[in-house]
């Protein structure tokens, strides 16, 4: 696992020697895999290590054991660790979101705050091939365009997810291997969530189809984002040769129209996009309307 993980990190150029790391870590199995791994790469890397745990508020005193777990285990490995609370269902509502958004969202701004708090350039979190399976599936159900079949990306921004190489199913061996003991979230296991479903119902039925079905969903995510950065460079192309931005508005030649149709469309989107500031809200069916 050491050595695939170090190959992956050095393949997708994650670190660079005196980076610091922020890993999130829940104390799950993936988490504690990252942070080990991690912990024996430190040297290796150049770099240095420290832990942000999001208590979101959900579980009651399981949770809370969970958080005493995680800075349990930073006290033996020497690692700085900050635990955070939060109220994710409080927030979920205020908000109209589900709960498991409601949490990321929370999460993910905790996790800037602790990295600009420890003076991290990079934080780390423990997504693995399964949970990108699961996001290329969750994407295709409900529509999604070839970005989102790129699943999850190695790196996008200042975060980095050095597990993306391994499956949970390896995790979980290494973690025997060596003997580590993780926490188990029992809400992983609740199927009133989206993504447990696929996980415990959709997944192990494709593994049925192909035992390597997650390995060869991984692989394809990798042409997909090839095939997503060439168009974007020809969007990229296409944008500085027909779209010019005045006063008045954005101006766009319709000599775009002799583009290939899958460029005229990412060239609109980009410019909508630009126009509006903000890309979420943009659907095909406004690229559409527009191309008409």
């Amino acid at each position: 696992m050491r050595k695939k993980v170090r190959n992956f990190i050095e393949e997708n150029h994650m670190v660079e020697k005196n980076d610091c790391i922020l890993a999130a870590v829940s104390g799950g199995a993936d988490s504690l895999c990252l942070l080990s791994v991690l912990h024996e790469l430190r040297e290796e890397l150049g770099i240095t290590l420290c832990v942000i745990h999001v208590e979101h508020g959900i579980r009651g005193e399981e949770s809370l054991q969970d958080a005493a777990f995680v800075e349990e285990v930073c006290r033996k490995y020497q690692i700085p660790c900050k635990v955070c609370h939060c109220q994710a269902l409080a927030y979920a509502k205020d908000k109209r979101q589900s709960v498991e958004e409601a949490a990321r969202k929370l999460r993910y701004g905790l996790f800037g705050e602790a990295a600009q708090e420890f003076g991290a350039n990079k934080i780390a979190v423990a997504h693995n091939q399964n949970d990108s399976a699961e996001t290329m599936l969750f994407h295709l159900a409900r529509g999604t365009g070839l970005k989102g079949l790129c699943g999850i990306l190695p790196v996008r921004g200042q975060i980095i997810r050095p597990l993306l190489c391994a499956s949970r199913q390896e995790i979980e061996e290494y973690l025997d291997g060596e003997g580590r003991e993780f926490c188990v979230d029992k809400t992983n296991e609740e199927l009133q969530y989206t993504r447990n479903k696929i996980r415990h119902r959709i997944l192990p039925l494709l593994e049925e189809v192909n035992a390597n079905a997650i390995s060869h969903m991984n692989q394809t995510a990798g042409f997909v984002t090839e095939a997503v950065g060439l168009i974007q460079e020809l969007r990229m192309r296409a944008s500085e040769k027909y779209v010019r931005v005045c006063e008045d508005g954005m101006h766009i030649s319709q000599g775009l129209l002799l583009e290939p149709v899958m460029i005229q469309k990412e060239t609109l989107l980009g410019s909508l996009a630009e126009a509006a500031k903000n890309s979420k809200d943009i659907s095909s069916v406004h690229v559409q309307q527009l191309l008409e």
